[in-house]
């Protein structure tokens, strides 16, 4: 679970961080102590890291996500139906 402090740390923008870069979806491929692994819309293996999320976010695999870029990652802001 993600604490209010570090949710914080991670929405504040990136200097480095291209203002363009949009939010992403993709599908959990894997779960691994609570954190999502994700396969990104358009590509066709999953990305071998795993992800934060939103504690109200229960990730199962074959869900549909949204993804905020933050803090040179990504973080799962929850499950698109």
């Amino acid at each position: 679970m993600i604490s209010t402090n570090d949710f914080i740390d991670l929405t504040q923008p990136d200097p480095d961080e291209q203002a363009s870069q949009a939010m992403k979806y993709g599908v959990v491929t894997a779960v691994s102590a609570g954190r999502p692994e994700i396969r990104f819309d358009g590509e066709t293996t999953p990305s071998q890291k795993r992800y934060m999320k939103l504690a109200s976010y229960a990730p199962a695999v074959s869900d549909r996500v949204a993804l905020m870029p933050t803090a040179g990652t990504y973080l799962i802001l929850g499950k698109v139906d």
